[in-house]
């Protein structure tokens, strides 16, 4: 009996020494994990950005303009811009609104709000807030942009990029009126801030308060 359980023993750690010769060395090092890829709307802070995708036309006042159309130099926390026709008009004006309120956004821009992929909510309204800048124009075939968006020593400098129907386009003969919106950071908010507004780099000195 007692050589029988000797046996039992020996076969046992015999089994156990060959199952740990077969076990593949540890070589001391973590396994690498792969570096998360960037988020595609992390921008590079002082760089440049490009205003957001075009919509699906859907949108009852326009299109907003096509993705990379214009680059637009950003600092002090410009996030992303549009730009849409939004209506007529009954001479020639540039004027903007600041808009730090969704609701009161959304009132005035509720069907563009269908069209921009979900950029301006409520939730957006805690990080960023909107300038509206307006420009009527005395036909149609003119098209705007951002060329530059930056707040400097507290006032938002918008550089709107207009460009006018070639020569020999036919156009409406009706005043339109565009709209381009741009979003900057929420820490640079506040009620009483002021906004410069310029076109193809002039400023508009005639500009009004919305």
């Amino acid at each position: 009996m007692k050589k029988l359980i000797a046996l039992i023993m020996v076969l046992t750690i015999a089994a156990f020494a060959i199952c740990g010769c077969t076990q593949k060395p540890q070589t001391g090092h973590a396994s690498p994990t792969a570096t998360p890829a960037a988020n595609a709307t992390d921008k590079p802070g002082g760089e440049t950005v490009t205003n957001a995708p075009a919509s699906d036309g859907s949108n009852p006042f326009g299109t907003v303009a096509p993705g990379g159309e214009v680059i637009a130099k950003t600092k002090d926390g410009m996030l992303y811009w549009d730009s849409m026709r939004v209506g007529g008009g009954t001479d020639s004006t540039v004027s903007y609104k600041v808009f730090g309120d969704y609701d009161a956004f959304a009132a005035e821009f509720s069907d563009v709000l269908r069209g921009v992929s979900g950029r301006y909510t409520a939730k957006s309204f805690t990080e960023s807030f909107v300038v509206a800048a307006y420009v009527t124009v005395p036909t149609g075939g003119y098209t705007f942009g951002l060329e530059r968006g930056e707040i400097e020593d507290g006032t938002v400098v918008l550089d709107l990029k207009q460009e006018g129907p070639a020569p020999g386009t036919e156009v409406t003969q009706a005043f339109e009126t565009h709209c381009v919106l741009v979003a900057f950071n929420r820490k640079a908010y506040s009620e009483d801030i002021a906004v410069k507004l310029l076109i193809n780099g002039k400023e508009q000195i005639n500009g009004t308060v919305g």
